[in-house]
């Protein structure tokens, strides 16, 4: 059965690196990336020889990027023109980007804000300040400068780039403007386009519900879609045929809870440490926690390996596991049994400091802010079975 597993598993990535017009791959920026960033080794060299040395980066707004790509080290990356695509989209260290390669040099970009696990909105409103191509016919358009969404340019604004004429918007052009953006936005994921398989027309990739796992069928293809969870970096743990996830019963909570939390978690964060805002991905479901990129680089040697959480007088054992690839990694298994141990909830916030240690795995002691100090436990839905977690004896 393997070596047919295998067999099937080969004939697919022949057939997808072959033949798909479209092929997708995503990052999450870790820091430095703002110079360059490392395309995937797998979609390197299955590609490194289809690519030119400039590509086109189109962002969401349908604004375009020429970008050069440059080796290094047996990597490939997006170097000259990337800073100016970095600042004009005012992206963030842990933002999720998906590249869609049309295999005519231009790559679509999907930008995900970190914080929040949505589309960035402002990457739809970006416009350079100068006479640049759009990809709507090919045409150099006269640019203005949108009003700023999130502050993301206004040190922009600060120069003498632009003439002020070119700085006002009035109704008709605004209007005009939304409509492009809605449009380009309609084509890109609203309206998506068919993302054939010259010539085998056959070969079409459909997830199915409520798995991780895409399953290659036999039919006559219908469109294929980004959605959500092909953006999600880690696999939904299953017992039997169901998902495993938590609700909680916890009451509404404000605005100015939620900031206290996070207030009295930064008051507590040290430089040798970091702190999570929790998550529904930590703490109800997926249960993954990403841990940022720089504090990993600094301070854990570059593999998987266990990491012992530490709360009081009681631990639990975690997997950190790391993606090389990406250059960053996260806590997976024992992760889920120390959130629903401790009650954790979205918006609660963690601190980890590492303790000194001469040998043994990394402990970090983990200090939890709450966003309502009065716990009510989760509960388990849509799984079968009912193994309670176990916290781990104390050392």
């Amino acid at each position: 059965m393997d070596k047919v597993g295998d067999s099937s598993n080969k004939w697919a990535e022949d057939i997808y690196w072959s033949h798909f017009q479209f092929t997708h791959f995503y990052q999450i920026l870790a820091g430095g990336c703002e110079q360059q960033l490392v395309i995937p080794n797998k979609f390197s060299n299955n590609l490194r020889n289809k690519l030119p040395d400039t590509v086109t980066l189109k962002g969401p707004s349908g604004a375009t990027w020429d970008v050069g790509l440059t080796s290094s080290d047996d990597k490939l990356y997006f170097k000259r023109g990337w800073q100016e695509f970095v600042k004009a989209h005012s992206l963030e260290q842990n933002d999720l980007l998906v590249f869609r390669y049309n295999g005519m040099s231009q790559f679509d970009v999907l930008i995900f804000d970190w914080k929040s696990f949505c589309e960035k909105e402002a990457s739809y409103f970006v416009k350079i300040c100068e006479n640049k191509k759009i990809d709507s016919g090919g045409q150099a358009k006269r640019k203005f400068r949108e009003p700023s969404l999130d502050g993301f340019d206004a040190n922009i604004n600060n120069g003498a780039e632009c003439d002020s004429s070119e700085n006002i918007i009035h109704d008709d052009s605004m209007e005009r403007m939304i409509q492009d953006v809605v449009s380009k936005a309609t084509n890109f994921n609203g309206q998506p386009e068919v993302f054939s398989a010259e010539p085998i027309r056959t070969v079409q990739t459909r997830r199915k519900k409520k798995t991780p796992n895409k399953t290659a069928i036999i039919s006559t293809p219908d469109p294929v879609q980004l959605s959500d969870s092909d953006v999600e970096a880690t696999p939904i743990k299953k017992i039997g045929s169901y998902v495993e996830q938590y609700v909680s019963h916890r009451r509404a909570i404000t605005e100015g809870e939620k900031n206290n939390a996070l207030k009295l978690a930064e008051a507590a964060s040290s430089d040798t440490g970091f702190k999570v805002v929790m998550r529904p991905s930590h703490v109800y479901r997926r249960f993954f926690l990403f841990i940022p990129t720089q504090w990993v680089t600094k301070n854990l040697s570059l593999r998987n390996q266990d990491i012992i959480l530490r709360v009081g007088s009681d631990e639990w054992p975690t997997k950190f596991n790391f993606t090389p690839s990406r250059q960053c990694g996260g806590l997976t298994s024992g992760w889920k049994h120390f959130s629903v141990d401790n009650n954790l909830e979205e918006f609660d916030v963690c601190v980890f400091e590492p303790v000194n240690k001469s040998s043994g795995p990394v402990v970090l002691e983990v200090k939890i802010f709450r966003v309502v100090e009065d716990v009510i436990p989760l509960t388990r839905v849509a799984s079968k079975g009912n193994r309670k977690p176990t916290k781990a004896p104390e050392a």
